[in-house]
């Protein structure tokens, strides 16, 4: 099961995060008041469906026995 936790301690803004045992860390830019020590959370949440998009289509790919790509253009929102 996947569990992550954030720790938002004393800085604005800036979160220390854990996801599994891998330490991340998310912060807003500067325009809003964060000093962008990291991704934004919607960075953070952009780059997971990318990866997952990226992770899926190597799956299916792998499965007919096509060749991949080594990169899958991002996401926007």
């Amino acid at each position: 099961m996947a569990h992550a936790t954030a720790d938002i301690g004393m800085t604005d803004y800036a979160v220390s995060l854990l996801a599994g045992h891998h330490r991340l860390m998310s912060d807003e830019g500067a325009a809003i008041g964060g000093k962008d020590a990291g991704p934004s959370p919607h960075e953070l949440l952009c780059a997971a469906l990318a990866a997952c998009t990226a992770i899926t289509l190597r799956m299916y790919a792998r499965r007919k026995e096509w060749s991949c790509p080594a990169s899958v253009d991002g996401l926007s929102s």
